[in-house]
């Protein structure tokens, strides 16, 4: 069959409030958001039939603007942002069931976790212990720290914390949603994926050799090969061998 697809991903996106005003470095990269991606799907010509979501990553930044007394006590700070997560994401996947419930095909859509943090920075601590024995290895690796503050090795543990607390609410959300809306019909079919959560990116070589940060070419197999190999049920919903 033809097949077309599209993107709408951008640099830098967030799981945003649509009336919050981007902040000026993403107004300058252009950045569309959460809101603003489902509202291009909303409004493509043709509704897709399958609908991969995977965003989220940028909003674990818990570090980012943090206040002094609660940088060195996250423990109410990480539950609330989890929970104003969820709050704009559902709003934002309920607008896309809205769009979906009214065609007249199938749709899938896939909700996929966020990365395994965990064993991400295992490979960033690899990746950190080559830097040391070669300073001529990635050469932008601390340039991470000016633009993911959570990442420094400080903030760590309580990202791969905020990660979790993500999925629980990712995963939890769908399933009320397919409680509340999608069970009332028969040809929208709702997903929550962990096939990213669970794959394994412990190895330095699947992070970028320039800035240990970003997916090298083989990380980006490792995530979509984690990311297809989930898709059988949806295929199948769609009737598409």
């Amino acid at each position: 069959m033809p097949f077309v697809a599209i993107e709408c991903a951008g640099v830098g996106a967030l799981v945003d409030h649509e009336h919050c005003r981007q902040d000026l470095f993403r107004r300058i990269l252009g950045t569309r958001n959460f809101s603003g991606q489902v509202g291009e799907l909303v409004r493509a010509h043709r509704f897709p039939d399958l609908i991969l979501i995977s965003i989220g990553h940028n909003n674990v930044d818990w570090a980012w603007r943090c206040p002094l007394d609660e940088l060195h006590d996250p423990e109410e700070r990480l539950p609330r942002l989890s929970k104003e997560f969820r709050q704009n994401y559902v709003r934002e996947l309920r607008h896309l069931l809205e769009g979906a419930r009214i065609q007249e095909h199938r749709v899938a859509i896939v909700v996929y976790g966020l990365v395994n943090f965990e064993s991400y920075f295992k490979g960033r601590e690899a990746a950190e212990r080559l830097r040391e024995s070669d300073a001529t290895l990635y050469p932008h690796l601390e340039t991470t720290y000016k633009y993911f503050i959570s990442f420094h090795p400080t903030y760590r543990r309580n990202l791969v914390r905020l990660a979790s607390m993500v999925n629980e609410e990712l995963c939890a959300m769908v399933e009320a949603l397919n409680r509340e809306f999608v069970r009332q019909t028969d040809h929208i079919q709702l997903r929550y994926s962990n096939a990213l959560a669970t794959a394994d990116l412990s190895r330095a070589e699947l992070l970028h050799p320039i800035d240990g940060w970003h997916a090298s070419v083989e990380g980006h197999n490792v995530l979509a090969n984690a990311a297809f190999s989930d898709l059988a049920s949806s295929l199948e919903f769609l009737r598409i061998q």
